[in-house]
């Protein structure tokens, strides 16, 4: 597995976030803008540093900007994209055609905050990621997110997070979703976007099938 991890400025609890970074390798590291704080009072060294810089302590982006092994990637506070879609357009980049779930990832942490706005634009990131092929995830201490466009299975033991299991209809809907191996089952039923009737789900046993005609569904993998 090719991984790229992507350190943003939202919320970003430490002892879940280094205990990510310890478990999961990645073979690159993107800081991002305000992420760069995390980075520096940890001791994680990126291999990329990205964004207008506007809200990273100028002496802490000194650090960074001066290191010969760190390649830094500007841009103007006026722009059409926010630092963290800039960072997973670069991630898909260097990725180079690696494609599929069981080839590639990107990782984003620190994709959730206080500001409603950034969260929603990064589960935006998820749709850009999908659509280029790339599987994308979004993690937090309580919180792993991750888009599908097709049926798929779901194995316990590979969760982040086993308490419950939303799944959230995006854009159109999702057609003929039928649900086997969790606690509220369902048969070829029509989820609209953005219901709650997905919300708060649980696996039953090892694994689960999630079947569906059409339609993108967000599962988010949680626990209180």
């Amino acid at each position: 597995m090719y991984r790229i991890i992507i350190i943003s400025g939202g919320r970003l609890e430490k002892e879940s976030a280094l205990a990510f970074l310890g478990k999961n390798s990645a073979e690159i590291v993107i800081g991002v803008d305000g992420g760069l704080r995390f980075c520096y009072e940890n001791k994680v060294v990126p291999n990329y540093i990205v964004g207008d810089f506007d809200t990273i302590e100028p002496e802490i982006l000194k650090i960074f900007s001066d290191n010969p092994k760190i390649q830094m990637v500007k841009y103007q506070p006026e722009k059409d994209l926010t630092d963290t879609q800039a960072a997973v357009e670069l991630a898909i980049k260097l990725l180079g055609g690696k494609e599929g779930e069981d080839v590639a990832e990107i990782i984003l942490l620190g994709g959730i905050g206080s500001r409603m706005d950034h969260t929603l634009a990064n589960i935006g990131c998820l749709q850009y990621a999908q659509k280029q092929k790339v599987f994308m995830k979004i993690v937090d201490g309580n919180n792993c997110m991750y888009l599908y466009d097709k049926s798929f299975f779901l194995r316990k033991e590979c969760l982040i997070y086993q308490d419950y299991l939303s799944l959230i209809a995006l854009e159109g809907g999702v057609s003929e979703l039928t649900i086997k191996g969790m606690k509220y089952n369902t048969d070829k039923i029509y989820l609209e976007p953005l219901s709650s009737l997905g919300v708060s789900n649980e696996m039953v046993g090892d694994k689960a099938e999630i079947i569906f005609s059409s339609g993108v569904l967000l599962v988010i993998e949680s626990k209180d």
